[in-house]
């Protein structure tokens, strides 16, 4: 049974196994960067589906060839390069799909479409995320933090279901489950537990499933000494189920921030295994680079969907620095703006974080600035809106020669 990530990591390393992963939206720092260290390591090769500029110019800020990989060129709306990447899988060009810069439900949308997904032979519809992480000398699973909102009772035990190859691939071919609600007393006042007890008394096959039972008596001994629990899932538990994906969302976040925890994410339930990316996965990229060039890292978020947050990884530890998206396809030379403000910033006296905080203030407000200058996607406005007559006079001629 694996036990830890180095064993797991040993084990892939040692068998000699090499699939090929197609990322979709693959223009996307922290997601394919996973993807050339697995490369480095040789246990991947790299169909890169995306923006194909965007994706060459990154590889070569993370030395590497485009000749490498198979860059599919794709400018277009999320689903459809989800869409695109299952049919790569479909058609045996790849064997694992992997989610790049894209919305979790587009992606799962993409696996669960009925005439163009990743729907098993058995026809069963139903796909949930499962993540990993090393606790007390073993592994644990948490599921589901992503997809299913509000899972039913059948739909709780069909998670639990799709996890059980995982737990198995891991070595454990029992896993024990634990229900997650607040108490482990039985009250109709708490639906969770009502559902929990309904999942008991029902039963899963290869496994041994009990509930309700709160965090601590899931996995805490002391706890459940202390509560005096009679169960044999009690204090030991390899997979925890959750009620519904407020709670999954907040513990897995937890375990990553607060306890500080690697955690390993993928889509169960599909024809085939499916990797998604998170907010850690970002981290350990920066930190893995801050430690093989010794130096501070920043890796840029202005490619993420949702936000524009960037991460500053330094003396070992990361800060993120917000930052909200800034509808303007004028962008071109951000990142030459944000080095050479962060440079100044510095020169200035300001520490690495204050000179970066500056720098990308300054950015988004050039962005935020609006200028609409010519064809085709144009440059920021380094004047911020606060044009002299001098530099009026100097974008008018611009205009008329466009």
């Amino acid at each position: 049974m694996f036990t830890s990530f180095k064993e797991l990591e040993a084990y892939v390393l040692g068998c000699g196994m090499k699939k090929r992963i197609a990322l979709a939206n693959a223009h996307d720092e922290p997601a394919l960067s996973a993807v050339v260290n697995a490369r480095r390591k040789g246990v991947v090769e790299g169909t890169l589906v995306g923006k194909k500029n965007e994706i060459i110019a990154m590889l070569h800020e993370m030395g590497e060839s485009e000749k490498d990989y198979e860059i599919v060129d794709f400018d277009g709306e999320e689903l459809d390069a989800a869409k695109l990447t299952v049919q790569l899988v479909r058609e045996g060009k790849a064997d694992i799909p992997m989610k790049g810069i894209l919305q979790t439900s587009n992606f799962a949308r993409a696996i669960l479409n009925r005439e163009t997904g990743l729907i098993p032979a058995s026809g069963k519809r139903l796909v949930s995320q499962c993540g990993i992480f090393e606790y007390e000398g073993r592994f644990v699973m948490i599921t589901d933090a992503a997809i299913n909102i509000a899972p039913d009772v059948e739909t709780q035990i069909g998670i639990v279901e799709n996890a059980l190859p995982v737990a198995k691939a891991l070595g454990n071919d029992c896993p024990k489950v634990a229900v997650l609600s607040a108490v482990e007393n039985v009250t109709e006042k708490m639906p969770s537990t009502v559902s929990a007890a309904a999942i008991k008394e029902r039963g899963i096959p290869g496994c041994v499933v009990t509930g309700p039972l709160a965090l601590d008596g899931a996995i805490s001994m002391e706890s459940v000494k202390h509560k005096a629990i009679k169960d044999p899932v009690a204090g030991q538990a390899d997979i925890l189920l959750v009620p519904f994906i407020e709670i999954g969302n907040v513990l897995y976040k937890a375990v990553t921030y607060i306890a500080g925890k690697t955690v390993a994410s993928t889509i169960c339930g599909a024809s085939c295994p499916v990797i998604i990316t998170s907010r850690a996965d970002t981290e350990a990229v920066a930190a893995e680079l801050s430690q093989r060039y010794g130096c501070a890292i920043l890796l840029k978020g202005g490619h993420r969907v949702t936000d524009a947050d960037d991460l500053l990884w330094q003396d070992g530890q990361g800060t993120w620095l917000s930052g909200s998206k800034v509808d303007n396809p004028n962008a071109h030379g951000t990142g030459c703006t944000l080095s050479s403000a962060i440079a100044a910033n510095l020169a200035n006296g300001l520490d690495l974080f204050q000179a970066v905080r500056a720098a990308k203030a300054y950015l988004t407000a050039a962005l935020r600035a609006g200028l609409d200058l010519g064809r085709g996607p144009g440059p920021l406005d380094h004047t911020l809106g606060g044009r002299t007559k001098r530099t009026q006079a100097f974008f008018d001629f611009l205009e008329e020669q466009s």
